[in-house]
C-alpha cells in the first residue's frame, strides 16, 4: 500500500469513528450471528447499556413491539439475510431499566473485500418525541 492510500485509509477510519461517535442515532454492529460487537455512546447513553453489558449479546433479544402504543401495530420483526437490507421498521428496545423503547430502526449487510457477508450495521432513531407529539395531535382530533 502506498502512502496516499494510507493516509486516505487512516483519514477515513477517523472521519467514520468521528460520524459514529458523534451521531444522535443509536448505532451497533452485529456480527453473522446477530451479537453485538460495537455500539456508539448514543447507544449507551439512550439505553443505559455499558459496552460490558451489551458486547457479545444477541441484538434480537432485546427487541419487542409494545402492545400498549398505537404507533406499533403488532409485532414487527426484522430478519436480514444475505444482501438484504431492513429499512424503517418500528420496534422497541428494551433498556437496561427495563423500559421498553420505541425505535424507528435499519439495517444493512456489511460485506468484506471479497463481497462476503460479515455483519450487519444497525441504526435506530428514538421515537419517543415523535409519539409523543403524535399522541397530542390526536387528542386534539
Amino acid at each position: 500500500m502506498n502512502e496516499d492510500k494510507k493516509k486516505a485509509y487512516i483519514l477515513s477510519h477517523v472521519v467514520a469513528e468521528s460520524i459514529i461517535s458523534s451521531m444522535e442515532d443509536i448505532f451497533a454492529v452485529l456480527d453473522l450471528e446477530g451479537k453485538v460487537q460495537f455500539v456508539n455512546e448514543t447507544f449507551q447513553r439512550i439505553l443505559g447499556y455499558g459496552e460490558e453489558d451489551i458486547v457479545g449479546q444477541v441484538l434480537l433479544e432485546y427487541f419487542f413491539s409494545p402492545e400498549d402504543d398505537f404507533m406499533f401495530e403488532g409485532r414487527q420483526s426484522a430478519v436480514l439475510t444475505d444482501n438484504e437490507f431492513v429499512k424503517n421498521y418500528n420496534i422497541g428496545i428494551k433498556a437496561k431499566n427495563e423500559k421498553i423503547m420505541p425505535f424507528n430502526i435499519s439495517m444493512t449487510p456489511i460485506f468484506n473485500k471479497d463481497k462476503e457477508m460479515i455483519g450487519t450495521a444497525f441504526i435506530g432513531r428514538d421515537m419517543r418525541q415523535m409519539i409523543n407529539i403524535l399522541r397530542q395531535l390526536k387528542e386534539i382530533n
